[in-house]
Formats: structure tokens, C-alpha cells, sequence
């Protein structure tokens, strides 16, 4: 998970483009707030230490990018809400249908 923030008055559709040029398929996710004007974020998939220290360097190296904070998620866990048991129980009488 990295939270970039760009130099002003980069573009930032334009740096997504980059950046899914770059990464393609190891993206999982990226987004920007409205309520801050030049931060992004992108959280990318790594096979290995040394794929997420080129993504952090690759980032760093960027002449659109102010500065960067890179962060190692290892594991990551979803616990089931009411949501995930409401989902079940609705599929479950559709189903008995």
C-alpha cells in the first residue's frame, strides 16, 4: 500500500494511466480525495519483497511524485458482519425457492 503525494499540478488521471502502463495486472486498487488535492493511493500486489521494494523505488524515482509512504501489508483478514450473514441468509431462502 503506498499513499503518494503528487507535485502540484500533476495530473492525476494522467498518473493513473502511468501507472496502470507500469503495474497492470498487480494492481488491486487505486483511488484520490476529493479533500486532498494531490494525494493518491495505490495498493499493488507483490510476489516477493523485491517486487514491492521496485514499486516503493519506482514511486520514489516518479518526477510527479512529492513524496511517498510505502507500506507492507503481510496478511490480511475480513471478518463476517451482519452484511456477509445477511447476504447468506437471502441466498439461502432464494435457494429454497
Amino acid at each position: 500500500m503506498t499513499f503518494l503525494q503528487l507535485r502540484p499540478g500533476v495530473d492525476k488521471g494522467s498518473f493513473f494511466s502511468e501507472v496502470k502502463r507500469r503495474f497492470g495486472h498487480r494492481i488491486i486498487f487505486m483511488s484520490a480525495a476529493s479533500n486532498l488535492p494531490d494525494s493518491v493511493s495505490v495498493i499493488l500486489w507483490s510476489a516477493s519483497m523485491k517486487d514491492s521494494m521496485y514499486a516503493e523505488a519506482s514511486f520514489r524515482a516518479d518526477p510527479s511524485v512529492g513524496s511517498c509512504n510505502h507500506y507492507l501489508i503481510q496478511y490480511k483478514y475480513q471478518f463476517p458482519t451482519w452484511r456477509e450473514r445477511l447476504l447468506e441468509q437471502r441466498a439461502e431462502e432464494a435457494e429454497g425457492r
